[in-house]
């Protein structure tokens, strides 16, 4: 049997599941061999008097307990999956905006040094015809 909080198994003690949905662990200084695995003397001692629609209804409600317990833990498994998955995309999610932030970053400062270098080149234009006129007026 697993504990319906973490699913690990139940070492070294014994856990008693009721109807209502408590639990109660017992401790193995309290437990009994017969509590813990009874022998078939014991079964069919127990069964004695039992009719087969009451012992159907008991099997019927194990295997029930039974298929719950393992929804319960697929259950937790598949939240614990989910909830890894959710971090995974919050991290890559983290360093694709970190990276876009550097890419933008990157954009505008070169997107300024050609803003710059344009200028230049408009002043370097400039330059270059006020020499030629310079030029022509002492050519002539």
């Amino acid at each position: 049997m697993k504990c319906n909080c973490c699913w690990k198994d139940l070492e070294g003690q014994q856990a008693v599941y009721k109807t209502c949905d408590h639990h109660l662990f017992l401790t193995e200084s309290s437990m009994k061999a017969v509590d813990i695995n009874p022998n078939d003397d014991w079964v069919n001692m127990a069964m004695t008097g039992v009719s087969p629609r009451d012992l159907i209804k008991c099997a019927l409600r194990s295997v029930t307990f039974y298929i719950s317990q393992r929804d319960r833990e697929m259950q937790h498994q598949m939240n614990k999956l989910v909830d890894k998955c959710n971090q995974k995309c919050e991290d890559v999610k983290a360093k694709i905006i970190e990276k876009l932030e550097q890419a933008q970053a990157t954009y505008h400062k070169m997107h300024k040094r050609h803003e710059k270098m344009q200028e230049e080149v408009e002043t370097l234009k400039i330059d270059i015809q006020e020499l030629q006129e310079k030029f022509y007026k002492k050519a002539r």
